[in-house]
């Protein structure tokens, strides 16, 4: 391009959210500085501009949202300190999106309330429409124009202090290039064992089929795609039923009826997440199957007849826990938790005091912290204080604050020797024992003379009546809520597992308010995300710190505060209460290939699961690994160098590959050779790894890192206008 005109072009390849977030950016600037001419050009290859694929408006309908419908945003908002923000009127959230529509059209998706857990594909149709109001009212100021291309770019070739976009549709020369691809796929690694399994379906195409990604569930996961054609039938893939006979409130008996005659197709979902869950209602009540509310409450499940025999199984043997209900305001906003002890300013501290010394590329000095030993006590001591607060009460939570402050004080200033975890919980722990020992007592005159010196005595809240209530915050249970005992057989596993399931659905039809577990998953793992991001973007743990949160404590996350909403965690229960949905194999299934059966073979050690399936369908949501990224984009720009994998590297030369690309703090892409490309800007999950959870959706009113991103681009963005002579002064200034 001439550097001496005022004119600019940029290409967005990626059509999905953070295409949108990244268009309200730009529109709020325009309309505050003098623009010169900018030209956008958009490219996605699903068409779906807006959405992107991933969250298209037209996917099945049993797909449901994780998040309730007020903590869903698409740009950015006043807690963010964005400078150039849109008009109130023109970034309604989602909620207010869906009241607008409903109020217009009378649309029953439309009709959702504050707490409700929308259906994706209302998510999708929001995205697209903000997508069009944004894009028209960019397109409405003098010398911005946008065009729209429905196809994928190929490769992105540097031409002098230029890029040329390769595309199905046309070729374009553009001067800046943001990368917002979103989710991807990966091909296996040779011998892993996805590569095994892909290999095996391979030579074994009648009797076996491996699905390395359920999604599109529609297209996957339809009958034809989940049916291998069955050479021999093995009368094991009958389905074997359990019913459940449920007296006066408990379960006490499973019966294995006789398998029957009719061959069933039985399908493997390794995996027990959101993606697990996908799969599981696509494949009952997506082919017909019904729900429908006993008198007690619960669901039972009413087949159509079109079910395969599902096994879900996982490393840890459970599915992830329901999300409780929302309680926090009616959008989401008054009452969502603030950092008591996993602040900002104590990860500061601790850098500063604890912290390990490293000089990064293209990042510069960084004291490096271990999530293990410095982060993962206050982690842990913020949980607690969340959870006693709920349990005895606002007046004891402060009490627990007040006497844990100075040894957390002491610790991230570097004043405890040899700090350990139980040291910086032992406050805490000891005011909570003395509570429920208070609470304990048979009598208020026992409380009035053996409990008068305790500083909990006659400050503790307590409902003894409250369903589901605990009184001591058990991490170990909470990691590992069934026993040993309970896996003695697959039998005794799954009533196990039942009422375990039963138990948490009570905990989560209280609220993230009213229960304190609930309160205590979703106030740190959800709420204090930016917190958690503030903590580890750019090299901020050591490598094997990082590796160690990746691999280990992020299960957590997924397990406790990433589940699917009540509802669909109701459905589930009742499929594995009929018998189409079997998860006997407990704590630590494998899955492998059987050559001599030509199917796949499920197993579980602890309780003696043994069996085969037709279908295996990895529900497993895998780590970001670009080099094995199946995009032509990406293995294009790794083969050119344009781009590179970030490695976290400590002084001592050890290292970790988290994953994700190497981008500045501008979000510019650093070559293979180290060089920084100030017009090559990726956004998103490419960055994950050297950044946290960029897997996620931008909420409102939390000072979103999501939407934090996007404004640091945007800032970037602008200083590159403003070089070219692109972007003047604000209009104030101007008119001043």
């Amino acid at each position: 391009m001439n550097a001496n005109t005022t004119s600019y072009q940029l290409a967005i390849v990626g059509g999905g959210p953070n295409c949108l977030y990244s268009l309200t950016c730009l529109l709020g600037v325009a309309r505050h500085r003098r623009m010169g001419e900018l030209t956008i050009h958009i490219f996605e290859s699903s068409g779906l501009f807006g959405a992107g694929r991933v969250h298209s408006p037209h996917q099945a309908p049993t797909n449901r949202l994780n998040r309730v419908a007020s903590q869903i945003t698409f740009a950015p908002d006043e807690s963010t300190g964005w400078r150039y923000l849109l008009e109130k009127s023109e970034r309604p959230d989602f909620l207010e999106f869906c009241e607008q529509k409903f109020a217009e059209t009378n649309l029953v998706e439309f009709n959702v309330q504050a707490t409700d857990w929308p259906n994706r594909c209302v998510h999708g149709r929001a995205l697209v429409e903000m997508f069009e109001r944004v894009t028209t009212a960019l397109r409405s100021l003098p010398n911005i124009s946008i065009h729209l291309h429905p196809s994928a770019v190929r490769d992105i070739v540097p031409v002098r202090s230029s890029y040329r976009v390769h595309a199905d549709d046309e070729n374009v020369i553009v001067d800046h290039v943001l990368c917002v691809t979103g989710h991807t796929h990966y091909t296996p690694r040779r011998r892993s064992p996805e590569w095994e399994f892909t290999e095996f379906a391979k030579r074994n195409p009648n009797s076996a089929k491996f699905v390395s990604s359920p999604y599109p569930v529609e297209d996957c996961l339809s009958p034809d795609a989940v049916a291998p054609q069955v050479a021999v039938p093995h009368p094991e893939r009958a389905a074997a039923r359990f019913d459940f006979v449920r007296s006066r409130g408990s379960l006490e008996s499973l019966e294995q009826n006789p398998a029957s005659s009719t061959p069933q197709v039985a399908v493997g979902v390794l995996g027990q997440g959101l993606t697990a869950q996908d799969a599981i209602l696509h494949m009952t009540e997506g082919r017909g199957g019904r729900f429908s509310e006993l008198p007690d409450g619960s669901l039972t499940y009413h087949p159509s007849g079109r079910e395969p025999q599902i096994i879900a199984f996982s490393r840890g043997g459970l599915f992830a826990r329901a999300r409780a209900i929302n309680q926090k305001g009616s959008r989401g906003r008054p009452l969502e938790h603030g950092p008591v002890f996993l602040t900002h300013r104590n990860i500061d501290r601790l850098r500063e005091s604890r912290g390990a010394l490293v000089e990064l590329d293209h990042i510069g000095p960084r004291r490096q912290l271990d999530f293990d030993r410095h982060l993962a006590p206050l982690l842990k001591l913020e949980m607690m204080t969340v959870f006693y607060g709920v349990r005895f009460g606002p007046r004891f939570q402060e009490l627990l604050v007040s006497e844990s402050t100075p040894v957390v004080e002491a610790f991230t200033d570097g004043r405890l020797a040899s700090p350990t975890e139980a040291q910086i919980l032992a406050p805490a722990e000891r005011l909570a024992a003395a509570a429920r020992d208070y609470l304990a007592a048979p009598d208020d005159a026992t409380r009035a003379t053996e409990f008068a010196d305790l500083p909990c005595a006659e400050i503790v809240a307590f409902d003894q009546l409250t369903l589901g209530h605990i009184d001591e915050f058990d991490w170990d249970a909470l990691v590992a809520p069934l026993g040993r005992s309970d896996c003695s057989s697959p039998e005794c596993y799954t009533r196990a597992l039942v009422v375990y399931m039963e138990r948490d659905h009570a905990s989560a039809a209280q609220g993230n308010l009213a229960n304190a577990e609930k309160a205590a998953c979703d106030s740190v793992w959800r709420d204090l995300r930016q917190v958690l991001a503030y903590a580890v973007d750019f090299g901020g743990l050591t490598p094997s710190s990082h590796q160690s949160l990746v691999t280990h404590w992020m299960r957590f996350h997924n397990a406790w505060a990433d589940g699917g909403c009540l509802e669909a965690n109701r459905k589930i229960l009742a499929l594995i209460r009929h018998g189409v949905v079997d998860c006997s194999a407990g704590p630590s299934a494998a899955v492998s290939v059987d050559e001599q059966e030509q199917r796949f073979r499920i197993r579980g050690p602890r309780t003696g699961f043994d069996k085969h399936v037709d279908v295996l369908i990895d529900a497993r949501i895998p780590p970001v690994d670009v080099e094995r990224d199946v995009s032509p984009l990406t293995q294009a720009l790794l083969q050119r160098g344009l781009i590179a994998p970030w490695v976290n590297r400590a002084a001592d030369g050890s290292q970790f590959a988290a994953g994700g690309l190497h981008v500045s703090k501008r979000f510019e892409a650093i070559s293979r050779d180290g060089r920084v490309q100030p017009d090559l800007t990726f956004l998103g999950p490419m960055t994950e790894g050297l950044l946290f959870y960029q897997l996620g959706l931008a909420r409102p009113q939390q000072n979103s890192h999501i939407l934090n991103d996007v404004i640091a681009w945007t800032t970037h963005f602008q200083h590159r206008l403003e070089a070219r002579g692109v972007l003047g002064p604000s209009k104030e200034e101007i008119s001043g």
